[in-house]
Protein backbone atom coordinates (compact mmCIF):
# COMPACT_ATOMS: atom_id res chain seq x y z
CA UNK A 1 0.00 0.00 0.00
CA UNK A 2 1.23 3.78 -1.12
CA UNK A 3 2.36 5.88 1.48
CA UNK A 4 0.40 9.18 0.95
CA UNK A 5 1.57 11.99 2.22
CA UNK A 6 -0.52 14.98 3.85
CA UNK A 7 0.22 18.20 4.59
CA UNK A 8 1.55 17.27 8.22
CA UNK A 9 3.71 14.46 6.94
CA UNK A 10 5.49 17.19 4.70
CA UNK A 11 5.99 19.49 7.83
CA UNK A 12 7.25 16.46 9.55
CA UNK A 13 9.85 15.63 6.69
CA UNK A 14 10.78 19.74 6.52
CA UNK A 15 11.58 19.31 10.09
CA UNK A 16 13.60 16.44 10.09
CA UNK A 17 15.29 18.14 6.99
CA UNK A 18 16.78 20.70 9.44
CA UNK A 19 17.59 18.46 12.24
CA UNK A 20 21.31 18.32 12.75
CA UNK A 21 21.46 13.99 12.46
CA UNK A 22 19.38 14.10 9.30
CA UNK A 23 21.76 12.50 6.38
CA UNK A 24 23.35 14.20 3.75
CA UNK A 25 20.59 13.98 1.27
CA UNK A 26 17.76 14.85 3.32
CA UNK A 27 19.64 18.01 3.86
CA UNK A 28 20.08 19.01 0.26
CA UNK A 29 16.55 19.63 0.25
CA UNK A 30 15.84 23.35 -1.44
CA UNK A 31 13.90 25.21 -3.38
CA UNK A 32 12.88 23.02 -5.92
CA UNK A 33 13.69 23.93 -9.93
CA UNK A 34 10.25 23.84 -12.52
CA UNK A 35 10.49 23.93 -16.36
CA UNK A 36 7.55 23.61 -18.45
CA UNK A 37 9.91 21.93 -21.58
CA UNK A 38 10.33 18.64 -19.98
CA UNK A 39 7.06 17.22 -20.14
CA UNK A 40 6.16 17.50 -16.58
CA UNK A 41 9.08 15.81 -15.35
CA UNK A 42 10.55 18.17 -13.18
CA UNK A 43 7.39 18.56 -11.53
CA UNK A 44 6.55 14.69 -10.71
CA UNK A 45 10.64 14.22 -9.59
CA UNK A 46 10.02 16.78 -7.17
CA UNK A 47 6.83 15.77 -5.51
CA UNK A 48 8.24 12.02 -5.42
CA UNK A 49 11.35 13.11 -4.19
CA UNK A 50 9.66 14.37 -1.32
CA UNK A 51 7.75 11.34 -0.43
CA UNK A 52 10.47 9.13 -0.55
CA UNK A 53 12.32 10.82 1.35
CA UNK A 54 9.80 10.43 4.19
CA UNK A 55 9.48 7.38 3.24
CA UNK A 56 13.32 6.67 4.03
CA UNK A 57 12.97 8.58 7.47
CA UNK A 58 10.19 6.21 9.01
CA UNK A 59 12.30 3.38 7.97
CA UNK A 60 15.14 5.04 9.86
CA UNK A 61 13.12 5.28 12.69
CA UNK A 62 11.76 2.05 12.68
CA UNK A 63 15.28 0.79 12.72
CA UNK A 64 16.02 3.09 15.65
CA UNK A 65 12.94 1.84 17.08
CA UNK A 66 13.63 -2.16 17.24
CA UNK A 67 16.55 -1.67 20.16
CA UNK A 68 13.38 -0.16 22.14
CA UNK A 69 11.43 -3.32 21.43
CA UNK A 70 13.84 -5.94 22.11
CA UNK A 71 13.80 -4.59 25.40
CA UNK A 72 9.98 -4.92 25.76
CA UNK A 73 10.35 -8.19 25.16
CA UNK A 74 12.95 -9.21 27.39
CA UNK A 75 10.66 -6.79 30.11
CA UNK A 76 7.77 -9.08 29.39
CA UNK A 77 9.77 -12.55 29.58
CA UNK A 78 11.03 -11.35 33.43
CA UNK A 79 7.50 -10.19 34.86
CA UNK A 80 5.77 -13.42 33.34
CA UNK A 81 8.90 -15.36 35.77
CA UNK A 82 7.93 -13.30 38.44
CA UNK A 83 4.45 -13.35 38.00
CA UNK A 84 4.58 -17.33 37.61
CA UNK A 85 6.81 -18.02 40.49
CA UNK A 86 4.73 -15.77 42.97
CA UNK A 87 1.47 -17.61 42.10
CA UNK A 88 3.34 -20.80 42.30
CA UNK A 89 4.51 -20.25 45.99
CA UNK A 90 1.92 -18.37 47.20
CA UNK A 91 0.83 -21.35 48.78
CA UNK A 92 3.66 -21.72 50.34
CA UNK A 93 4.16 -18.12 51.61
CA UNK A 94 0.85 -18.66 52.72
CA UNK A 95 1.18 -21.28 55.03
CA UNK A 96 4.68 -18.98 56.18
CA UNK A 97 2.52 -16.20 57.54
CA UNK A 98 0.60 -18.81 59.53
CA UNK A 99 3.50 -20.26 61.20
CA UNK A 100 3.93 -16.84 62.15
CA UNK A 101 0.45 -16.24 63.41
CA UNK A 102 1.05 -19.54 65.33
CA UNK A 103 4.17 -18.69 66.86
CA UNK A 104 2.88 -15.46 68.29
CA UNK A 105 -0.78 -17.08 68.99
CA UNK A 106 0.80 -18.98 71.25
CA UNK A 107 1.42 -15.96 73.70
CA UNK A 108 -2.17 -14.60 72.21
CA UNK A 109 -5.34 -15.96 73.25
CA UNK A 110 -7.03 -13.14 70.19
CA UNK A 111 -5.36 -14.71 67.28
CA UNK A 112 -5.90 -18.16 68.17
CA UNK A 113 -9.55 -17.44 67.68
CA UNK A 114 -9.07 -17.06 63.86
CA UNK A 115 -6.71 -19.37 62.98
CA UNK A 116 -9.68 -21.61 62.14
CA UNK A 117 -10.97 -19.11 59.59
CA UNK A 118 -7.47 -18.90 58.29
CA UNK A 119 -6.72 -22.52 57.76
CA UNK A 120 -10.28 -22.68 55.54
CA UNK A 121 -8.85 -19.88 54.07
CA UNK A 122 -5.68 -21.68 52.96
CA UNK A 123 -7.87 -24.21 50.98
CA UNK A 124 -9.02 -21.07 48.46
CA UNK A 125 -5.66 -20.08 48.46
CA UNK A 126 -4.38 -23.42 47.01
CA UNK A 127 -7.38 -23.84 44.74
CA UNK A 128 -7.21 -20.54 43.67
CA UNK A 129 -3.49 -19.91 42.83
CA UNK A 130 -2.63 -23.68 42.02
CA UNK A 131 -5.67 -24.58 40.43
CA UNK A 132 -6.72 -21.37 38.43
CA UNK A 133 -3.88 -19.50 37.93
CA UNK A 134 -1.00 -21.39 37.71
CA UNK A 135 -1.79 -23.36 34.24
CA UNK A 136 -2.49 -19.62 32.41
CA UNK A 137 0.72 -18.24 33.97
CA UNK A 138 2.68 -21.26 32.89
CA UNK A 139 1.35 -21.25 29.27
CA UNK A 140 2.17 -17.09 29.11
CA UNK A 141 5.38 -17.84 30.18
CA UNK A 142 5.98 -20.03 27.97
CA UNK A 143 4.62 -18.18 25.14
CA UNK A 144 6.87 -15.24 26.50
CA UNK A 145 10.25 -17.65 26.17
CA UNK A 146 9.08 -18.91 22.64
CA UNK A 147 8.25 -15.77 21.11
CA UNK A 148 11.73 -14.36 22.31
CA UNK A 149 13.64 -17.61 21.18
CA UNK A 150 12.50 -17.17 17.47
CA UNK A 151 12.21 -13.14 17.13
CA UNK A 152 15.49 -12.86 18.38
CA UNK A 153 16.59 -15.57 16.18
CA UNK A 154 19.07 -15.23 13.07
CA UNK A 155 19.87 -17.19 10.07
CA UNK A 156 19.45 -20.48 11.69
CA UNK A 157 15.87 -20.76 12.32
CA UNK A 158 14.81 -18.81 9.30
CA UNK A 159 13.14 -21.54 7.05
CA UNK A 160 10.77 -22.58 10.57
CA UNK A 161 10.29 -18.65 10.46
CA UNK A 162 9.40 -18.82 6.81
CA UNK A 163 6.85 -21.93 7.48
CA UNK A 164 5.08 -20.15 10.11
CA UNK A 165 4.96 -16.39 9.05
CA UNK A 166 7.19 -15.61 11.70
CA UNK A 167 9.40 -12.06 11.08
CA UNK A 168 12.20 -11.91 13.38
CA UNK A 169 13.99 -8.62 14.56
CA UNK A 170 17.20 -10.21 11.96
CA UNK A 171 14.48 -10.51 9.61
CA UNK A 172 13.60 -6.79 9.88
CA UNK A 173 16.88 -5.00 9.79
CA UNK A 174 17.79 -6.84 6.33
CA UNK A 175 14.35 -5.29 5.14
CA UNK A 176 15.25 -2.29 6.33
CA UNK A 177 18.55 -2.26 5.83
CA UNK A 178 18.05 -2.88 1.93
CA UNK A 179 15.17 -0.65 1.68
CA UNK A 180 17.85 2.60 3.21
CA UNK A 181 20.22 1.33 0.94
CA UNK A 182 17.77 1.62 -2.20
CA UNK A 183 17.34 4.86 -1.13
CA UNK A 184 21.21 6.14 -0.76
CA UNK A 185 22.06 4.32 -3.98
CA UNK A 186 19.17 6.53 -6.04
CA UNK A 187 19.91 9.73 -3.91
CA UNK A 188 23.67 9.51 -5.07
CA UNK A 189 22.47 9.09 -8.29
CA UNK A 190 20.25 11.73 -8.33
CA UNK A 191 22.61 14.14 -7.22
CA UNK A 192 25.25 13.24 -9.31
CA UNK A 193 23.32 13.71 -12.80
CA UNK A 194 21.18 16.45 -11.02
CA UNK A 195 17.71 14.96 -12.05
CA UNK A 196 16.32 17.40 -9.87
CA UNK A 197 17.68 20.83 -11.42
CA UNK A 198 16.79 22.43 -14.58
CA UNK A 199 20.00 22.52 -16.20
CA UNK A 200 21.10 18.94 -15.18
CA UNK A 201 21.06 16.23 -16.92
CA UNK A 202 18.46 16.74 -19.21
CA UNK A 203 18.64 20.34 -19.84
CA UNK A 204 19.75 19.80 -23.30
CA UNK A 205 16.27 17.95 -24.21
CA UNK A 206 13.75 20.39 -26.18
CA UNK A 207 10.45 18.07 -25.90
CA UNK A 208 7.20 18.70 -24.65
CA UNK A 209 7.12 14.95 -23.36
CA UNK A 210 9.05 12.74 -21.59
CA UNK A 211 11.91 10.58 -22.67
CA UNK A 212 11.98 7.21 -21.82
CA UNK A 213 14.73 7.29 -19.26
CA UNK A 214 12.85 9.99 -17.69
CA UNK A 215 9.98 7.63 -17.23
CA UNK A 216 12.14 4.91 -16.22
CA UNK A 217 13.64 7.01 -13.37
CA UNK A 218 10.29 8.01 -12.09
CA UNK A 219 8.92 4.64 -12.05
CA UNK A 220 11.67 3.76 -9.70
CA UNK A 221 10.87 6.45 -7.68
CA UNK A 222 7.39 5.70 -7.37
CA UNK A 223 8.61 2.33 -6.00
CA UNK A 224 10.49 3.93 -3.47
CA UNK A 225 8.05 5.84 -2.57
CA UNK A 226 5.56 2.93 -1.33
CA UNK A 227 5.73 2.43 2.46
CA UNK A 228 5.53 -1.65 3.44
CA UNK A 229 5.01 -2.19 7.20
CA UNK A 230 7.14 -4.84 7.84
CA UNK A 231 8.26 -5.27 11.53
CA UNK A 232 8.60 -8.39 14.06
CA UNK A 233 5.47 -8.79 15.44
CA UNK A 234 4.76 -10.60 19.24
CA UNK A 235 1.37 -10.46 18.69
CA UNK A 236 1.53 -13.32 15.45
CA UNK A 237 3.82 -15.68 17.43
CA UNK A 238 1.17 -17.08 20.07
CA UNK A 239 1.37 -20.67 20.11
CA UNK A 240 -0.28 -22.91 22.66
CA UNK A 241 1.73 -24.84 25.31
CA UNK A 242 -1.27 -27.42 25.44
CA UNK A 243 -1.81 -30.24 28.31
CA UNK A 244 1.76 -30.76 28.79
CA UNK A 245 2.19 -27.57 30.90
CA UNK A 246 -1.06 -27.94 32.73
CA UNK A 247 0.00 -31.49 33.87
CA UNK A 248 3.53 -29.59 35.01
CA UNK A 249 1.20 -27.13 36.57
CA UNK A 250 -1.05 -29.82 38.16
CA UNK A 251 2.43 -31.33 39.41
CA UNK A 252 3.62 -28.52 40.93
CA UNK A 253 0.60 -27.72 43.05
CA UNK A 254 1.07 -31.66 44.24
CA UNK A 255 4.44 -30.98 45.51
CA UNK A 256 3.91 -27.88 47.48
CA UNK A 257 0.74 -29.34 48.54
CA UNK A 258 2.56 -32.29 49.88
CA UNK A 259 5.74 -30.18 51.37
CA UNK A 260 3.21 -27.82 53.06
CA UNK A 261 1.65 -31.15 54.67
CA UNK A 262 4.78 -32.91 55.82
CA UNK A 263 5.80 -29.09 57.48
CA UNK A 264 2.49 -29.15 59.20
CA UNK A 265 2.72 -32.48 60.64
CA UNK A 266 6.35 -31.69 62.22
Amino acid sequence: MAYQLTRNDEEKADSIASNEEADWYIKSWGEYETTSADGGFLDSYNSLKQQIDFVASEYRQQKKSMVMRKQELDEDVRKSVITTALIAFSPAIYNLFLMILAFIGGHSGLISVFFVFLYIFELLVFFVAEALLLPGAIRTLMNRLWQKKYLNSGIENIAYRRKNNIISFDDERRFLDEKLENYQMFCREAEENQYGKADGYFSKLDTSEMIPKQKEILGRMRILSKYEDYRASVVETRKEVGAGWLIIGFSLFVGILTVLLVLKNT
